[in-house]
């Protein structure tokens, strides 16, 4: 397993435990992510491509992550 896939899985499994908590809106704005991003991946189970989910990563990592 390559270290983008053990990213991807971390951050999905991060937004989809902690999505109801979380300023969806507000982490997509610092990232410069497109209005609704985050929101689409939690609720309509949309893919987030490599850039997001490495950009997600260090911000949690920076962040939220313990």
């Amino acid at each position: 397993m390559d270290i983008n896939n053990v990213h991807r899985i971390k951050v999905e499994k991060y937004l989809q435990r902690q999505h109801k908590i979380l300023r969806l809106r507000a982490i997509e704005r610092e990232l410069g992510f497109p209005r609704g991003t985050i929101q689409k991946f939690t609720y309509e189970q949309r893919k987030l491509d490599d850039k997001r989910i490495t950009a997600l990563y260090h911000y949690f990592k920076k962040n939220r992550f313990k």
